[in-house]
């Protein structure tokens, strides 16, 4: 037996060694299939690193960045619910900072993914020769991601992929803390995903079940969204589940408030300067359109960000889309908003369009 060999065998053992460990430590697990395609990048922002290195699994950082943006949301739609006060972006961070950790403090959990690297049927071609594949040559992002230099061929992670999510405790924690991080991991993974360019389409998935202790209510939410052939319902499932999430927010927020001295000073400070999800400001419409294939939606939400294909839409009545994307093009889009890209980070405190600007 060869150096190498005995090199693999030690690497596996102390994997499964490792991993059984963090089951052991294991909250909740969440059993996860995607959707949409999900674009990943290692060390050098690329999924595929060549024959010898082959592909990058699924990072726990493709997660954790969007999870900790919806936390944050959660957490001060909190605050302005049960104190009306509206949290700075600084903070906000230093509040979550308590279970997700900073610079100077750990996180309370840490999550894995299971399994670590997927087989070569998971993974489909997205660029090959530096140019997009048939099926994905319409859509911005690909065509971006394809002007790379040297770039001969890049995949992504393909729909119906399984995998499981665990989470688990680093140190000591409450029960409170422990229902937040589920229900506001859930809230990320439903309305953004996983990965790069998840609000342009990509990283989209289904949650096929949650274990761990007290997560009925959320398994039973989860699946009357999922079995629901109704608009409306689906509408109120992703409302119900949203409010829930922010009622688990509003169960730790006090602990949290109590630790900052600087909360006091906030009540009716008028400057949303993070996403907050409040009612009056929430909006949930899911547009009654069936699309065959996971290409075909992420064609039509890459079309719905960019400014160029709003611009086209006066044109495209009376010019076929070539002709239209010209003037377009020629027009500028200065006067034409832009919140359908997503809420700025931070933003006036006046939040009504000025009313010579165009829809």
């Amino acid at each position: 037996m060869g150096f190498d060999q005995v090199s693999d065998m030690s690497k596996n053992i102390y994997e499964r060694l490792q991993d059984k460990l963090m089951k052991s430590k294991i909250l909740y697990t969440i059993r996860v299939e995607t959707v949409t395609p999900i674009l990943i990048g290692g060390y050098d922002g690329r999924c595929y690193h060549g024959n010898k290195l082959g592909f990058e699994g699924l990072r726990v950082s493709s997660i954790k960045g969007i999870w900790r943006w919806w936390a944050r949301a959660l957490i001060a739609a909190a605050m302005m619910r049960k104190h009306n006060s509206y949290l700075t972006l600084d903070i906000a961070d230093s509040l979550i900072a308590k279970i997700f950790g900073s610079t100077k403090i750990s996180s309370k959990y840490a999550i894995m993914i299971f399994p670590r690297k997927f087989k070569m049927e998971n993974y489909e071609l997205i660029i090959e020769n530096n140019k997009p594949v048939k099926q994905y040559n319409t859509i911005s992002r690909i065509k971006l991601i394809s002007q790379r230099k040297n770039l001969r061929r890049e995949y992504a992670i393909k729909p119906h992929a399984q995998f499981e999510i665990a989470i688990y405790r680093n140190r000591n924690s409450k029960q409170n803390e422990d229902e937040f991080i589920i229900w506001s991991l859930i809230t990320s993974l439903l309305f953004d995903g996983i990965g790069k360019a998840c609000s342009r389409g990509f990283g989209k998935v289904k949650i096929l079940k949650v274990l761990g202790d007290n997560v009925e209510d959320l398994n039973t939410l989860l699946q009357k969204l999922y079995s629901s052939e109704n608009i409306e319902n689906i509408e109120k499932y992703l409302k119900d589940i949203i409010n829930r999430a922010t009622e688990k927010a509003e169960n730790i927020i006090d602990l949290l408030k109590n630790e900052h001295s600087e909360l006091g000073r906030l009540a009716d400070k008028p400057l949303i300067e993070i996403p907050l999800i409040e009612d009056k400001l929430m909006i949930i419409e899911i547009p009654n359109k069936p699309f065959n294939k996971p290409a075909d939606v992420i064609k039509a939400i890459s079309n719905a960000t960019l400014k160029l294909y709003h611009k086209m839409l006066k044109y495209l009545k009376q010019n076929n889309e070539r002709q239209a994307r010209q003037h377009a093009m020629s027009e500028s889009g200065r006067d034409v908003h832009t919140w359908f890209l997503g809420m700025p980070r931070a933003q006036e405190p006046a939040i009504i369009p000025d009313s010579n600007k165009q829809n």
